[in-house]
C-alpha cells in the first residue's frame, strides 16, 4: 500500500476499535473522502483483511464500479482464495 492508503486504513482501524469500546451496541461509520485513483477499493480490501472481516457488502448501481471491485480482488496476490459474489453468481 502507498503511505496515504496505510494512513487511511490505520486511522479507520483505530476509530472502529475505539468506537466499539465506547458504543458496544452501535455500528461505527467512517467515510474516506479520497480523490479518484486513491485506491479506495484496494485499501478497503486491506482494511477487511486486517480487521479479520469475512464479508464485505458493496452496493452500487454502476457496472464499472462492480467490475473494479471484482478485478482488484481477482488480480491481487494478497486476496488469494477470496470470493467475489454478485447478483450474477460468484467467482473463486
Amino acid at each position: 500500500m502507498r503511505p496515504e492508503q496505510v494512513e487511511a486504513v490505520d486511522k479507520t482501524i483505530q476509530y472502529f476499535k475505539s468506537f466499539k469500546k465506547e458504543n458496544k451496541n452501535k455500528t461505527p461509520h467512517f467515510l474516506w473522502n479520497a480523490k479518484m485513483r486513491f485506491g479506495k477499493t484496494f485499501a478497503t480490501y486491506q482494511l477487511a483483511k486486517k480487521m479479520g472481516w469475512s464479508k464485505i457488502l458493496v452496493l452500487t448501481f454502476k457496472p464499472a464500479v462492480q467490475s473494479a471491485w471484482d478485478e482488484d480482488l481477482q488480480t491481487h496476490i494478497d486476496f488469494k482464495g477470496w470470493q467475489f459474489i454478485s447478483r450474477n453468481g460468484f467467482k473463486l
